[in-house]
């Protein structure tokens, strides 16, 4: 895993991007609250001026899937709230994003968005995810590791956080490749 500072300048372009008042208008039911925007948002900025990309911008339609554009290859970018992430833990794709155009999935951490960074754990080619992905129905319940229980609001798919390609160093990041 590498941690990733989050740049004042994309915090601030973030908010905005969430607060335009059609950036809701383009969701696909799949980005959550505004919190949850605000935090995947932030993962994709400064993954993208890690990298070299362009930024989003408020175009009134969905990206189907492709975050980032690097190297010809389309980066789907998965953040999730998670402030003590452990080896045995799954990262995961909601089921209605399986055919969107993505070619690789990155999946990245916060404690929470007002976090100074971003943990980026690893990637994993769409096609190779799907293959080894366990399928998890809607309304499905799981007993977390703190005894708790969560009932599953969208069908996914997921993949133990270990079954990655993992980002140990940036070069592992701009080697990301099909």
């Amino acid at each position: 895993m590498v941690q990733l500072f989050i740049d004042n300048w994309v915090r601030e372009y973030v908010y905005e991007l969430v607060n335009a008042d059609q950036y809701d208008l383009v969701q696909d039911g799949t980005g959550g609250s505004k919190l949850n925007q605000i935090m995947g948002l932030l993962a994709e900025c400064q993954l993208a001026v890690q990298m070299g990309t362009e930024l989003p911008r408020v175009n009134h339609k969905a990206d189907n899937g492709c975050d980032i554009l690097y190297k010809g290859i389309r980066i789907d970018v998965k953040c999730w709230k998670n402030a003590h992430h452990r080896p045995n833990h799954q990262v995961g794709v909601y089921a209605r994003q399986k055919d969107y155009i993505t070619d690789v999935y990155l999946f990245c951490t916060m404690p929470d968005i007002m976090a100074l960074c971003i943990d980026v754990h690893g990637w994993m080619r769409k096609k190779e995810f799907f293959q080894k992905a366990t399928y998890r129905e809607a309304g499905m319940k799981i007993i977390k590791r703190d005894g708790t229980m969560l009932k599953l609001r969208s069908a996914d798919y997921v993949v133990p956080l270990l079954w990655l390609v993992q980002v140990n160093t940036f070069t592992d990041l701009y080697n990301i490749k099909l």
